[in-house]
């Protein structure tokens, strides 16, 4: 503690000093001189840390660059098997209904998009029944899980009958509209 109380005096004592005295004016220049002051040169003309940090930025962009290239291809490949293992998974005599359905429903919307085009409507609502939903997407994953369950089945090929029941409804509309026969397929 003798120290300490010696600091203390000697600050207290020579407190005046401290605080009227600045540094020499050849001090802020020297400072300010080697602030300023060109860095040091490779032979490249470039500073060394620049050009090794340029450097290493370049493995990065290229390393980054080939590890979003094998993740998307990764990823591509995951959703391929994925969908084509649910594919399988449904039972031939299922995805021939399916096909069957599905190449209705496509020639459906093919001629309610016709007639609505010449009555002047819009074509693009119906392109929601070409595509599959949720409500197929649970279908899919049931019949995975219980290939043989009759009530899964039945919902399956229901889900095709009712797009196509409603499809048909809707062209049965659009021909009396249009005043022509209504020779729905």
């Amino acid at each position: 503690m003798d120290q300490n109380d010696d600091i203390e005096r000697f600050i207290r004592d020579h407190r005046e000093d401290f605080e009227q005295q600045e540094p020499a004016a050849d001090v802020w220049e020297k400072l300010e001189r080697s602030l300023y002051a060109p860095k040091e040169e490779t032979p490249a003309g470039r500073p060394v840390v620049r050009r090794l940090f340029t450097g290493s930025k370049r493995w990065l962009t290229a390393a980054a660059a080939v590890v979003l290239c094998v993740s998307l291809a990764a990823f591509a490949r995951t959703y391929q098997l994925k969908t084509q293992m649910m594919d399988t998974a449904i039972p031939q005599d299922l995805r021939d209904a399916q096909a069957y359905y599905e190449n209705r429903i496509s020639l459906k919307v093919a001629r309610i998009k016709s007639i609505s085009a010449r009555q002047g409507g819009d074509s693009t609502l119906w392109q929601a029944f070409t595509h599959r939903d949720e409500e197929y997407d649970r279908l899919k994953k049931a019949l995975s899980e219980n290939p043989g369950e009759p009530h899964v089945r039945a919902a399956f090929v229901e889900f095709y009958r009712s797009r196509l029941q409603v499809l048909t409804r809707i062209e049965g509309q659009l021909e009396e509209r249009s005043g022509q026969p209504g020779a729905s397929r």
